[in-house]
C-alpha cells in the first residue's frame, strides 16, 4: 500500500455559511433558489409566509443567509430565527424578543421602539 500517506482528503463542514465571501461559492442551486425567493419576497403582497423544508445538511441556513444579503441589499430586512437554539426557551417570547433585536440591528424599526413590559 505504498503511497498511502500522501492520501489527502477534504472534508466539508456542515456549518452554515453566513459570510459574504462564504455565499459567493456557495453550490447545488442555492443562489438560483436565493434569486428566485428574492424575487417572490419583492413581488408578492404582504401578508406571506417562505417555508423552507428539507433534511439536515442540505443547506435551509445557507439559503437563508444568502436570501439575507441579497435583500438587504434592497433595504428588505429578513429575520432569521433559529428555533433549536430557543428550544428550552419560552418560544414566543424569545421569536419576539429576537425579531425586534434583529430589526434594530437592520434599522428597520422605529429608534424608540420598546417591547411591551409583559414579556419580561
Amino acid at each position: 500500500m505504498e503511497g498511502e500517506k500522501n492520501i489527502k482528503f477534504k472534508f466539508l463542514s456542515d456549518k452554515p455559511l453566513k459570510e459574504e465571501s462564504e455565499l459567493l461559492h456557495i453550490e447545488f442551486g442555492h443562489k438560483e433558489l436565493g434569486t428566485t425567493l428574492s424575487k417572490i419576497v419583492e413581488n408578492v403582497e404582504a401578508p406571506f409566509t417562505i417555508g423552507l423544508f428539507g433534511k439536515w445538511g442540505t443547506g435551509k441556513s445557507s439559503l437563508s443567509f444568502l436570501l439575507r444579503n441579497v435583500l438587504k441589499r434592497k433595504n428588505i430586512p429578513v429575520v432569521i430565527f433559529d428555533v433549536w437554539k430557543h428550544e428550552k426557551d419560552a418560544l414566543r417570547r424569545t421569536f419576539l424578543r429576537e425579531i425586534a433585536r434583529q430589526l434594530d440591528n437592520a434599522k428597520a424599526i422605529e429608534e424608540n421602539f420598546q417591547l411591551n413590559e409583559r414579556l419580561d
